[in-house]
């Protein structure tokens, strides 16, 4: 008995050395290292695998650092090291450390061409440099035990999210160079996105909604409506198929003769159609308008932009808004009132849908939508000439997201077809 006794005792020993040799990563209490690199190996492995990106408009999923390949959270822990490292003056090899990769690393709003390398803190405060980057980033993965999805900076009250995905490009580019010119540059391109990953890729994609648009109602120039006036709300109302939001009478997903729930996808990247109407309406606001989108509206009137050429459709297709991507379409995205004395724009040649009228509405529109709870796409915006609506020309009534969505989408087509 007193043998089995001491067999129990020491199963149950070896069972918790056992358990306490496998901990899950979320137990662990510090990250592993995969052991210590010269700086220089690093740098080459930088250059290369941007090298690799710009050829191929994909990052490598593993990159060889001397003789041993590196998981993408290990080579961005790397690569923020060197960075730190050289901007320092240090040469010490570098500890690498392995970590969880970051859960959505694309959540971005960055919207400079370049970012300073390393400006330095001023009167105590971080500044918005790509070493301040790497250092955070840094700091992040050793409290967190993971790569986070973004850094943010502040600047004019607002915000800016300089997403992984963008330091893993701009920190590779930036070694890159230290490489070739043994030192590091005052400033780097900020960008992150491919060549082939432009609004003109994106629109191409996008006009293919028309067709799905003709197929259900027969004419790619209805508008279609959901007007709560007509007693059958909701019902035999043609539409672009999206994703259940929350609000359709049945309470279920529209029915297959609307199928598919098209994606647009450009560069290996998919965007859902509330992604695309983000896309759409900041793209338009950035040819339109010599401020372009990353200038919010900050209230319904007066209108703050400036008309006339912006950039063109080979600018790299915008980052989606995050409410788009957390939250997606609103509740009623064809809602369009006309009870009460309400009343739907309906566009004519003497009644036209403009260029001015859409950047009189998108404007605040992707201000409108980030004001919500939660923020989302809205369902519609109101013209009229109260504060309380869009003063534009005279133009009085609704106009809902989704109609919305059809006369962007047609204004690219427009573009396109008119090589524009």
């Amino acid at each position: 008995m007193k043998r089995f006794r001491l067999f129990l005792l020491i199963a149950a020993a070896l069972s918790l050395a056992f358990v306490s040799c496998e901990k899950e990563p979320d137990q662990q209490q510090e990250a592993n290292s995969i052991g210590k690199f010269p700086v220089s190996q690093i740098v080459d492995a930088a250059a290369a695998a941007f090298g690799e990106w710009e050829a191929n408009e994909a990052f490598p999923e593993t990159i060889k650092v001397g003789d041993k390949d590196f998981t993408t959270p290990q080579y961005q822990y790397a690569i923020c090291s060197a960075l730190v490292n050289i901007s320092a003056g240090q040469t010490a090899d570098i500890d690498v450390l392995s970590f969880k990769p970051a859960e959505h690393p694309e959540r971005d709003s960055y919207d400079k061409e370049e970012i300073a390398i390393a400006n330095g803190p001023k009167n105590g405060e971080e500044t918005e440099d790509l070493v301040n980057v790497a250092s955070r980033m840094i700091a992040r993965m050793k409290a967190d035990l993971k790569v986070p999805n973004q850094t943010n900076f502040t600047r004019n009250g607002s915000a800016i999210a300089f997403s992984t995905d963008r330091a893993t490009i701009v920190i590779s580019r930036a070694l890159k160079e230290y490489k070739e010119n043994g030192k590091l540059g005052d400033s780097v391109s900020a960008g992150y996105k491919g060549a082939s990953n432009t609004l003109k890729a994106f629109a191409k994609e996008l006009v293919k909604y028309l067709d799905i648009w003709e197929k259900t109602v027969g004419t790619v120039d209805a508008d279609g409506s959901h007007c709560t006036s007509n007693n059958t709300a909701w019902e035999n109302v043609h539409f672009i198929p999206i994703e259940y939001s929350g609000g359709y009478k049945d309470g279920t997903m529209y029915s297959e003769y609307y199928q598919p729930y098209y994606h647009v996808k450009v560069d290996n990247k998919e965007y859902t159609s509330a992604e695309c109407w983000s896309i759409a309406a900041q793209g338009i606001m950035d040819l339109v308008t010599k401020e372009g989108s990353s200038l919010l509206q900050p209230t319904r009137n007066p209108f703050i932009h400036t008309l006339g050429n912006g950039k063109t459709l080979d600018e790299p297709i915008p980052t989606p808004a995050e409410y788009v991507i957390t939250t997606g379409w609103g509740k009623w995205p064809w809602y369009e009132n006309t009870n009460d004395g309400g009343k739907v724009i309906n566009f004519s040649e003497s009644n036209p849908c403009t260029v001015e009228f859409l950047a009189h509405e998108l404007g605040w529109y992707l201000t409108r939508c980030t004001t919500l709870d939660p923020p989302a796409i809205g369902n519609f915006q109101e013209f009229g000439t109260s504060e309380s609506t869009i003063n534009f020309n005279g133009y009085v009534g609704q106009i809902s997201a989704m109609r919305t969505f059809l006369i962007m989408i047609r204004f690219y087509d427009y573009l396109l077809k008119n090589n524009i």
